[in-house]
């Protein structure tokens, strides 16, 4: 607390006590309410170097993803409660952004952006009341309008000349950077690229912030972007840059990597990071595929070495992972006349607990007859809590009423799509899981009606469209281009290869190296 503010404090409680006509115990008991009132602006508010008064974020997460001008404002309006001297530069002046800004994080003042827009510069004119500011230190040569001048009130302009040496030193102290009242800003390389998110940055540095570079804006993109988060600890959090989500959606974002459950292979984010190469089946039966030729542990041995095959012909680390039939179609009815049997948790549980010791990813794989797929999906909730665990729809088993398998190929609409990837959305959000696969099966664009509606901006799913085609070469890319044709902006794409109804299986080495674009997810029925 400056010694100004102690005088104002002290002379309010001593009129305060002069009114009230207060005893000696009284006297104490005010002394103590004035103790805990300089303890508390001493805790919210530090002081620096330059004089200004700054203040913690007050929430636990905010973005500053806006960019311009804007940006350092916003940077401004967070952490500093006044500040007797700040430093302002234009949007254009790269250069100045960079060397002012080090000169201002230094001082423990403010870089405001000046902008041409008249919405801007009242906003920046608002700001400088604010603050109280009395110095505003400019580029030198910055040419002012006459207007541009109007905008900083009574404060005296300072123009300086901008000088290399000027970003190096040490930061101002005293800062609260090492103390309790420490908060992190996230940016990214790209986040230097703005002006105005620059100066942000320079503005919170100043405010006595730590600040770390993560390798891609999603915090729960890889293991080192998770380990930044949790170093961050209890402290806010600032991410500044356009490529950030909004404050409410980075939050949900900074509490799955603050969490720290990762997917196999490190980090929180499915895509770009890896491939898979996956085993798809049911326990127990060997005619639904690979996985059900062998056991839990057995199943594990052979995807791995599978996965060691493609690794080779791909940059990226390819994950082993399982398909595993959740519901079966069936031919009968039913005692519900539902068409699907489900199979019970502890008939699975065996083959997830074996993938998740042994870091293999599980798509837990649905053939809901005349059911609906949120309804089945919701029978797997236990195991889709698992951080290894996603999920597949498979639309050819999804039948209307008075329709039956084999008869008429199942589809679904994008609206029942779009209720489970809501739903499956919420439980990873809620539950702070790393990101969760979502696979929709196709072989014909008729099994996904209005396709173009499907969601796929949930940032807790990866979303993926799994070509299912099978026959020749030539049959097979021929469903592969058909399906990619209005592929909505953000979905994955996945091979299946047919052990016994391809002629011929493609390799390892042709899987990756012919199928064009290379498949993110690819399958062995």
């Amino acid at each position: 607390m400056s010694r100004k503010t102690q005088i104002l404090v002290s002379g309010a409680l001593v009129a305060a006590l002069g009114l009230t006509g207060c005893t000696s115990n009284g006297v104490n008991e005010n002394a103590e309410k004035l103790n805990q009132s300089q303890s508390q602006l001493s805790r919210d508010h530090h002081v620096t170097t330059s004089g200004a008064m700054t203040q913690k974020p007050s929430e636990h997460v905010t973005s500053i993803n806006k960019g311009g001008a804007a940006a350092a404002l916003e940077a401004s309006q967070l952490a500093f409660a006044s500040a007797p001297k700040a430093y302002v530069t234009r949007t254009s002046q790269a250069d100045a952004v960079v060397i002012l800004g080090a000169e201002a994080a230094r001082q423990g003042a403010p870089l405001l952006v000046l902008d041409s827009a008249e919405s801007a510069q009242k906003e920046l004119k608002k700001e400088i009341e604010r603050l109280q500011v009395k110095e505003v230190i400019l580029p030198e040569k910055s040419d002012l309008t006459a207007a541009e001048k109007a905008l900083f009130g009574d404060a005296q302009v300072t123009e300086v000349g901008i000088a290399e040496d000027m970003t190096t030193g040490s930061p101002a102290e005293p800062s609260p950077a090492s103390g309790p009242d420490a908060f992190t800003v996230l940016t990214t390389a790209a986040t230097a690229k703005d002006a105005g998110s620059a100066a942000a940055v320079a503005t919170l540095r100043g405010a006595g912030a730590t600040v770390t570079e993560l390798e891609a804006a999603d915090p729960r993109a890889t293991a080192k972007t998770v380990e930044a988060l949790k170093a961050a600890g209890s402290a806010p959090l600032v991410a500044v840059g356009r490529e950030f989500a909004s404050s409410d959606e980075f939050e949900g974002l900074a509490e799955s990597a603050i969490a720290g459950v990762e997917l196999p292979g490190g980090g929180q984010v499915v895509f770009p990071y890896r491939r898979f190469v996956a085993l798809y089946g049911h326990p127990g039966t060997g005619a639904l595929g690979l996985l059900g030729e062998q056991g839990p542990e057995e199943s594990v041995a052979r995807v791995k070495e599978l996965a060691a095959e493609y690794q080779p012909f791909s940059t990226e680390p390819v994950q082993p992972a399982f398909e595993l039939i959740a519901t079966i179609a069936s031919s009968a009815a039913g005692k519900d006349g539902k068409y699907s049997s489900a199979a019970p948790i502890s008939k699975l549980l065996p083959y997830v607990e074996a993938a998740e010791k042994a870091g293999v990813y599980v798509v837990l794989d649905l053939q809901p007859g005349r059911n609906d797929f949120l309804s089945q999906a919701k029978l797997y909730e236990e195991l889709l809590k698992k951080p290894n665990v996603g999920l597949a729809l498979d639309p050819e088993w999804r039948l209307r009423p008075g329709q039956r398998h084999m008869v008429q190929i199942g589809s679904v609409d994008a609206s029942e799509i779009n209720e489970v990837s809501e739903w499956l959305a919420t439980l990873t959000r809620e539950n702070k899981l790393p990101q969760k696969i979502l696979v929709l099966h196709q072989f014909r664009l008729s099994m996904i009606r209005n396709r173009e509606q499907v969601k796929v901006d949930h940032p807790e799913l990866a979303t993926v469209m799994h070509a299912d085609g099978n026959g020749t070469p030539e049959s097979k890319f021929a469903t592969w281009n058909a399906l990619q044709k209005d592929l909505p902006d953000g979905m994955w794409l996945a091979w299946k290869n047919f052990i016994d109804e391809d002629s011929p299986t493609f390799t390892p080495e042709r899987t990756f190296e012919t199928v064009n674009p290379k498949p993110w997810f690819v399958s062995y029925q």
